[in-house]
């Protein structure tokens, strides 16, 4: 491999959409996103960090001195983290994964979800763009689980930070990256 600058990516700038899970999610890069995409809004400058964390177990053999003979992934867990930067009803509701925004006289009230209530399910789509190249990151199912820590202060936005905890909803790819990024052929 060489070193080659231009594949390097810099996510510049893009867009997080969020859904109900079991949305139909785009085929493509370019795809249209169905109607019950909206966009988040602002976020961050740190943008989105996706991880995908494998634990692989493994067996050791007598013979090999000790030392694994066999690998396997026990399990996996992937991410998309960000944070909110417009605090709409919309946005809340996401960051808390539910609750419920009701009109109380000249104000707005937001209630948290109860430990009883369902948990909210979402497809989340970030597109992301560098200069020519473009990302598409498609999530089928995820929950937010996070803890919710803001502050306000005269120095920074308060913002309301998300992790999406990826899914396997049984029937999509739990995720999957589209890229126009001709790096990528093989």
């Amino acid at each position: 491999m060489a070193n080659t600058s231009s594949n390097i990516v810099i996510g510049g700038t893009g867009i997080v959409s969020v859904a109900p899970a079991g949305t139909t999610l785009p085929t493509t890069l370019t795809g249209a996103l169905n109607a019950a995409f909206s966009p988040v809004g602002y976020i961050t400058p740190d943008g989105v960090e996706f991880s995908d964390k494998r634990d692989i177990d493994g067996a050791q053999a007598w013979q090999s001195g000790g030392r694994r003979v066999r690998s396997w992934i026990k399990s996996r867990e992937s991410k998309a983290a960000l944070e909110l930067m417009e605090w709409t009803g919309d946005n809340l509701i996401l960051a808390f994964g539910g609750g419920t925004v009701t009109h109380a006289g000249s104000s707005f009230k937001f209630t948290p979800p109860d430990e009883d209530d369902a948990l909210a399910e979402y497809a989340v789509v970030a597109d992301i763009t560098d200069g020519s190249e473009s990302y598409r990151i498609l999530i089928a199912s995820a929950v937010v689980e996070n803890e919710i820590k803001t502050k306000f202060s005269g120095e920074n936005a308060a913002t309301l930070p998300i992790e999406f905890t990826v899914q396997d909803d049984g029937t999509n790819d739990p995720w999957v990256v589209f890229s126009n990024n001709t790096a990528w052929a093989t």
